[in-house]
């Protein structure tokens, strides 16, 4: 076996979740890191000063950003979708040596259900078609869409790949060689892909441009064109394909329309390396992969990496493009809790240590960018499963400009016995003119299905002057008896931010959710809602610049950053609260608009820690939350730990206007006094909704030192209110001994 290679033979230590009941008291502690617990493969792991800038990355973006707005939003309290379908598993054998594989063009390009191998033919096991356990093997195939008919080749000029992508969509698309790998002494297979053409070629016609050969080391193919690979490996233990275009003071550009590594016998560890590098002024290398993908299947430990990474040095311009990236495992073993068999699918390894889309630019001049036009998608199924990408990354330094972009969605699916699924996302700089941006125009999804434990965790970044933009949502959702959820959101340490229209967690199943929203300066996040939703038995923490501290009970490891409390304001519009579980908030700001809460709940508690505010007269200037919703059965407030009580609380009355209520909340808030309920009978819109809806609403102000108002909730419905209504009620006393 190859040492070099990461090794599933390797012991993964195992670290059972704790009960619903543990998850409470213990919070974040119940997190099993796969990432750390697969060793990383060293020779995958990108250079720390690479970089990736677009060139025609905008377009490809463009083509595909309406098929990803189309996706639509997170709802209310609503959790991650299924990742969709991703094509068949093969039945049959694959083709002779060096065969090509039909591969069918349309106006929506092709997906791996449209590749066929010989005459059996292979696309990719679906996703969600497995029972909750292992054991279950592969979904029924479906039909594999025969190759159409080549038409005319487009004669349009090619100046970038999204231009010759788009010309393969129009009739110029070409077979795939199907290659099988050699086998070295050690039982390894490492096939090695390179070669290409410089951009001063272009622009041409694509029948002009071809014939693209590259060449081949470590197969039966010699040689392949741009109609790409596949690459079978029947069964060899371990395997590792590379291709990659480099470059040093001169131009080197690698297009195909396929690179597919299979396996229906997989055993060992599989890992797929697509990179482009060019170091020094001048220099431009890229690599363009119309679809990226592996499919893997076995009957015990499948190990499965891919990566695309874009390294650019001292004025060099370096870019990884693809129009899909689809990465599938399956495996049919059955283990048991003290015997996991673990399989995986994964794009990089560790905790960001080894990005699997990772741009990297250093010096000044240096430009990467990883581009994929449309989706990215791992989905896996197995006894102990693990779905995750260890790093989309964009890391600039030293002046270089780093950009990974995703025109589509990103989704994480894992279906098993204990599933786990898990992505980290960073934008870094380190100033003097870097740039790292990562944007993704979709959505992210993660889902965890269970038939005893799921997890789901995830982490965005901006560091630095780092920036990343979700333009959907991101989504957590774990399902299963013992059901957890973790992310974190921060920017820190420049002027960066982090924009996401909406973070959503869905816990189904006895577990616990912990979310944690950060920023160490005014403008760093970019939130538009947040949707909660926890089942019977369990419960979502929600932590808005409240420290994360290891010792106070945090989630502080090389996914989850430590950090004191913000003082910046986080202003979000809503939150959604649903399910029949326990919803927690500590907010070091007034945060929400908004919090609408389901009646279903069974406990909403609201811990705000706010400074006190002299310059806010009352309501109307001061910051200002509507809870709807709000049920003295089941919902707690409390200001600055301090409990509401009888000599800190009073009822001021009803009023009729907003001055009047000013007036007289003014009045009661008097330094003794800190909790003053007053009713609105009036008609004005006092809550800034648009609406003149707010008669008969309860109006609940807080303020610590008696001059001025410093927080406003506004309670519609709520006519009466007492200290102890704020403060959760006491436990219920046990139930009486059984009658003998």
């Amino acid at each position: 076996m190859n040492k070099a290679l990461p090794s599933a033979e390797n012991p993964i230590a195992l670290q059972n979740p704790a009960s619903a009941a543990a998850a409470k008291a213990t919070h974040a502690k119940l997190r099993k890191r796969p990432e750390d617990e697969v060793p990383a493969d060293p020779t995958a792991a990108a250079p720390t000063d690479a970089a990736a800038t677009p060139t025609d990355q905008d377009v490809l973006v463009a083509q595909a950003a309406p098929a990803a707005a189309a996706e639509g939003s997170a709802s209310a309290g609503g959790g991650a979708a299924a990742a969709p379908a991703e094509g068949a598993a093969s039945t049959g054998g694959s083709a002779g040596a060096g065969a090509t594989v039909p591969v069918a063009a349309g106006g929506g390009g092709i997906g791996l259900g449209t590749l066929a191998l010989g005459g059996a033919g292979v696309g990719l096991a679906v996703a969600g078609a497995h029972g909750g356990g292992g054991g279950g093997g592969a979904a029924p195939a479906p039909a594999v869409t025969p190759a159409p008919t080549p038409g005319p080749t487009p004669v349009m000029l090619i100046h970038g790949f999204s231009e010759y992508t788009a010309a393969n969509n129009q009739g110029g698309a070409t077979a795939a060689t199907n290659a099988t790998a050699d086998v070295s002494p050690g039982h390894t297979s490492l096939v090695d892909i390179s070669g290409g053409f410089a951009r001063g070629a272009l622009p041409k016609a694509l029948g002009d441009l071809r014939p693209m050969s590259y060449n081949v080391s470590g197969a039966n193919a010699a040689t392949i064109n741009d109609g790409g690979i596949v690459v079978d490996l029947q069964g060899n233990p371990d395997a590792r394909v590379t291709a990659h275009s480099d470059a040093a003071g001169s131009s080197n550009l690698m297009w195909m329309q396929n690179l597919l590594v299979r396996d229906q016998a997989s055993q060992g560890v599989v890992v797929s390396i697509a990179s482009a590098t060019a170091a020094g002024a001048g220099s431009d290398a890229e690599i363009g992969i119309q679809h990226l993908s592996m499919d893997l299947a076995g009957s015990g430990s499948v190990n499965g990496l891919t990566d695309l990474t874009a390294t650019a040095t001292a004025g060099g311009a370096a870019h990884a493009l693809a129009s899909d990236v689809n990465l599938h495992v399956d495996s049919s073993a059955i283990g048991t809790t003290l015997a996991p068999v673990s399989s995986y699918i994964h794009m990089g390894n560790g905790e960001g240590s080894e990005p699997g889309l990772f741009a990297s630019a250093s010096g000044a001049g240096s430009s990467a960018n990883v581009g994929v036009a449309g989706n990215v998608s791992l989905s896996g199924h197995g006894d102990d499963i693990y779905v995750y990408n260890s790093g989309v990354f964009a890391q600039g330094t030293n002046g270089g400009s780093a950009h990974t972009d995703i025109g589509g969605n990103m989704t994480f699916a894992s279906t098993g016995r204990d599933a786990h699924a898990y992505a980290l996302v960073d934008a870094s700089t380190d100033g003097g003119g870097s740039v790292g941006d990562v944007h993704v125009h979709g959505n992210v999804e993660l889902q965890s299905t269970a038939s005893e434990s799921a997890l789901t965790r995830a982490a965005v970044h901006a560091d630095g002057g780092g920036t990343v933009e979700i333009d959907g949502h991101l989504n957590l959702d774990s399902s299963g008896p013992a059901a957890n959820s973790f992310m974190q959101v921060s920017a820190q340490g420049g002027d960066g931010h982090v924009s996401v229209g909406s973070l959503g967690m869905h816990i189904a199943g006895g577990g616990h959710g912990w979310m944690d929203l950060y920023t160490d300066h005014s403008g760093g996040l970019n939130i538009g809602a947040v949707n909660l939703t926890a089942a019977t038995n369990s419960d979502v923490t929600l932590h808005v610049q409240n420290a994360n501290d290891a010792l106070s009970g945090g989630s502080v490891d090389g996914t989850f950053l430590g950090h004191g409390d913000g003082t910046a304001n986080v202003s979000i519009a809503t939150a959604n609260l649903g399910g029949a579980g326990e919803m927690h908030m500590f907010l070091n700001s007034q945060t929400f608009g908004t919090i609408n809460q389901a009646g279903t709940i069974g406990r909403l508690d609201l811990h705000y820690q706010l400074a006190d505010h002299d310059d806010f007269p009352g309501v109307g200037s001061a910051p200002m939350t509507t809870i709807n919703g709000y049920s003295a059965s089941h919902d707690e407030v409390t200001y600055n730990g301090v409990l509401a009580d009888a000599t800190n609380f009073t009822d001021a009355g009803s009023f009729n206007s907003l001055a009047a209520l000013n007036t007289g909340l003014d009045a009661a808030l008097d330094g003794t006094h800190k909790y003053v309920f007053a009713v609105y009978n009036g008609t004005e819109d006092i809550n800034h909704n648009g609406i003149a809806d707010d008669h008969n609403a309860g109006i609940l102000a807080w303020d610590d030192n008696g001059t001025g108002v410093s927080s406003v909730l506004v309670l519609p419905g709520v006519t009466a209110l007492a200290a102890t209504d704020l403060a959760w009620p006491a436990p219920p006393p046990p139930p009486p001994p059984p009658v003998a």
